[in-house]
């Protein structure tokens, strides 16, 4: 097992990657940012929190649980400044607008929004807080954020480990390849996530 400092480190490095909470990542100690993937459910957990929160508070000021579900997805949206709508936006664009892989990755590089992308972030957030609002209370609602926020990071590592970047000059490619022991540690983190669901 890695030395402690590593393991803060790699937690650092996800929760500046992947959340706007004000942490300080330093260096990682060397590590490659691959590598530290291992901690992107540990990045969800704390998305996760401050959507608890939200709905915790907001449910203690009585308002309904319609209004305490979007407000808990609005908080984990700005705990993330809202990475994952951008990406989901560019991805509905980009399939729905181009017919070629050249122009379809030329879509998503554009920092607009069309039509598909704009339609994807509303029926995201629509379903999000509909399932939410669902549960109503705010001890299950918790627990649906952690297994929900927690188990989708889990899976990004392995689908960084199995597939090739689709450019060579993005994001990802700088990333580099996750080892294999790092995407299993995740998805073990976020097997454990879903567990108090059942």
């Amino acid at each position: 097992m890695p030395p402690a400092s590593v393991l803060r480190a790699d937690i650092l490095a996800c929760l500046a990657f992947y959340t706007r909470l004000p942490v300080n990542a330093g260096d990682g100690d060397g590590r490659s940012f691959a590598a530290a993937q291992w901690a992107a459910p540990v990045a969800g957990l704390a998305v996760a929190l401050c959507g608890a929160v939200a709905f915790w508070l907001a449910d203690a000021l009585g308002l309904p649980p319609s209004l305490c579900a979007l407000i808990a997805v609005a908080a984990t949206m700005l705990a993330t400044g809202a990475l994952h709508e951008d990406g989901l936006s560019d991805t509905a664009d980009g399939f729905g607008g181009g017919r070629t892989r050249e122009r379809k990755l030329e879509i998503m590089r554009d920092s607009r929004i069309g039509s598909y992308g704009a339609a994807a972030l509303v029926f995201s957030i629509l379903l999000r807080a509909g399932a939410l609002a669902e549960i109503a209370t705010p001890g299950a609602a918790a627990f649906a954020l952690v297994a929900a926020h927690m188990a989708a990071r889990a899976l990004m590592p392995l689908f960084m480990q199995l597939l090739p970047p689709a450019r060579t000059d993005g994001l990802a490619a700088g990333v580099g390849t996750v080892p294999q022991q790092t995407a299993a540690v995740a998805l073990i983190l976020g097997g454990v996530a879903l567990l108090p669901l059942g």
